[in-house]
């Protein structure tokens, strides 16, 4: 009895576990060649993470230790809670360049290192308790309310920004941090006759070895998954042992600590001032962790959950808060290699984890002698990319409307700063819904042909045609009470223009959604049609907006049927309306006929 018990209760907590942690229900169901891919491609991300760890963790005005203390906590975190198996969490350039933007503010980055790192490491903490409110509460949808033009411009404009940012590090001056493009150019400016040969010599060769690598790994199958950003890192390493850059002017990293921090205590009272700029980094972090998994999920098959990857998200940055980590988020190229290496759980991520773990343990005072001008060109290589030309090419033949959000996400980002531009683009977004829901569009309807039976909007298809006596009109959208009044103005302009109308139908096929104010603009209409001597039908509206109708009185039941008519299709309401129409010229044909007698 004893192990009856014991078996029924593992059987119990298994898919319980499973559910907390999505791994454990994975791991039964990998063979053994499963468990080798995810070693490997474990262990290639963990090659490329390094030298990005330590280049982002530069971008956000940090020291390259704490970019690599954000690829083992939050990454081990992730493995257990995230739903997709191929994500790679870590630094990522737009967070770290939000969070420098918005907290260079309140402590400066050198000259108040300490309280420096403590606010980053509170920024991450509320980044996470954000993301894991709104999975709780299941507002995963907020952050898709930012459509793809907006988060394109303010992605492009910070790539640029993110470019020239940099600059400084690439010809070896020093200028005042920040975000705003023309500010940062008269800065740069005003210091350039400063520059660094030398320094600038290894940027250039840098540069040029990073875009030739990314070219020939393009043209060249076998070199694809060569980490063309490790060997940059360990040759000029080699190089500057062996030149001693340091002694040439040559800004080098310095000493990178050995070993794991301990847990440490979070600036409690600051919380305040770090809030705005979290709201923005959890957006844009969860907006970006998504399209990751989703565009990966389509590829492999697997199933993401918005919901379960927000409170991982969240769960892995709050873990890392305590570990003076930065705020992390899916990267989609090392996502990308993960995938192509052959991940088939988040175990991969584990093993990176440990890889870059080892490095943290053993390897980091090989980093003390590396030129910064090589992280400098390894994030200006990276963003580069991130500049959404093709975009702006397809939305200008495409919709002009979505190109102008593009360009005032952009130069809101560009010119009044990253935290206020990833603000603006999401209330842009949220306001172009708005007036989408607002003032939908709408059409009147022609016939195309009758067999089969077609209709179509007269002002887009020429071959469609009106008919007689009937005017038809398709509302594209919900009718509720911000939109009520538009809807009834626009029937009232349509009756009087067409004075031969005698019968209305109206095609509700794209009204998704019908509110009391909307039920009421429907009823006034409906009067106003009568008192006009003029027959109103239905066609094609869902059945929980005629119950509401009828639940409001605008529609009864005479005999077996509704008054006024309903019909499932738009061409019975059309047929039905030509009998009323033929029906109304037959009797004023007997009206003609009686007075001429």
């Amino acid at each position: 009895l004893g192990t009856m018990s014991s078996s029924d209760g593992s059987k119990e907590i298994a898919p319980l576990l499973s559910r907390v942690f999505p791994v454990v229900g994975v791991i039964p169901t990998l063979s053994r060649a499963d468990l080798c891919s995810d070693v490997i491609a474990g262990l290639t991300v963990g090659v490329m993470i390094v030298p990005q760890a330590m280049a982002y963790a530069a971008l956000a005005a940090l020291r390259a230790e704490h970019g690599l203390y954000s690829c083992v906590f939050p990454v081990i975190v992730y493995a257990l809670l995230g739903t997709s198996r191929s994500v790679s969490v870590g630094p990522s350039t737009m967070v770290s360049l939000l969070a420098s933007a918005g907290l260079s503010n309140l402590a400066h980055p050198v000259e108040e290192q300490q309280e420096y790192v403590a606010l980053v490491s509170l920024l991450s903490f509320a980044v996470g308790l954000i993301m894991v409110a709104m999975g709780v509460l299941r507002l995963d949808c907020v952050a898709r309310f930012v459509s793809q033009p907006v988060l394109s411009g303010f992605t492009s404009a910070a790539a640029v920004v993110t470019a020239l940012s940099q600059l400084d590090n690439l010809v070896g001056i020093q200028v005042q941090r920040e975000t705003r493009v023309h500010r940062l150019i008269q800065h740069f400016v005003m210091e350039v006759d400063h520059a660094h040969v030398p320094t600038i010599a290894i940027s250039l060769a840098s540069i040029v070895f990073l875009f030739a690598a990314t070219k020939v790994k393009r043209a060249v199958q076998v070199l694809k998954r060569f980490p063309d950003a490790l060997f940059l890192v360990i040759a000029l390493i080699l190089a500057s042992e062996r030149a001693n850059f340091r002694d040439s002017g040559v800004a080098i990293v310095g000493e990178v600590p050995r070993g794991l921090p301990l847990p440490s205590t979070l600036p409690w009272g600051r919380m305040a001032d770090v809030l705005p700029t979290a709201v923005s980094v959890a957006l844009l972090a969860f907006l970006q962790s998504f399209a990751v998994a989703k565009a990966i999920s389509e590829k492999d098959g697997s199933v993401v959950n918005p919901r379960r990857e927000l409170i991982a998200l969240g769960l892995c940055n709050v873990a890392g808060a305590f570990f003076k980590c930065m705020p992390v988020a899916g990267s989609l190229s090392r996502s990308a290699v993960n995938y192509q290496a052959g991940a088939k759980s988040t175990l991969s991520s584990i093993v990176t984890a440990l890889a870059v773990l080892m490095v943290v343990l053993y390897l980091t005072p090989v980093f003390a002698t590396l030129p910064q001008s090589v992280l400098a060109a390894i994030i200006v290589v990276s963003v580069i990319s991130m500049v959404d030309t093709q975009r702006v090419k397809k939305l200008w033949k495409i919709d002009q409307s979505d190109l102008l959000m593009l360009v005032i996400s952009f130069s809101c980002t560009l010119f009044v700063g990253l935290v206020e531009g990833i603000l603006i683009a999401s209330a842009m977004s949220l306001l172009l819904v708005l007036q989408k829901a607002v003032i939908p569009r709408g059409a009147l309807l022609g016939q195309v042909r009758d067999d089969p039976p077609v209709y179509n909007n007269i002002g887009c298809v020429p071959e469609a045609f009106p008919v007689e006596g009937v005017l038809i009109y398709r509302f594209d959208g919900p009718l509720f009470f911000a939109n009520a009044d538009l809807w009834q103005e626009r029937m009232h302009r349509l009756i009087r223009r067409n004075p031969d109308t005698v019968c209305v139908v109206l095609h509700g096929g794209g009204v998704a959604y019908l509110d009391s104010t909307g039920g009421n603009a429907i009823d006034a209409f409906m009067k106003e049609c009568k008192s006009l001597n003029r027959a109103v039908f239905f066609a094609e509206l869902n059945q929980p907006c005629r119950d509401t109708l009828e639940r409001m009185g605008v529609t009864r039941v005479k005999g077996d049927e509704l008054e006024p008519p309903f019909f499932w299709t738009i061409h019975d309401a059309v047929q039905s309306a030509k009998v009323v129409v033929q029906d109304a010229n037959i009797s004023i044909d007997s009206s003609m006929s009686s007075q001429e007698v």
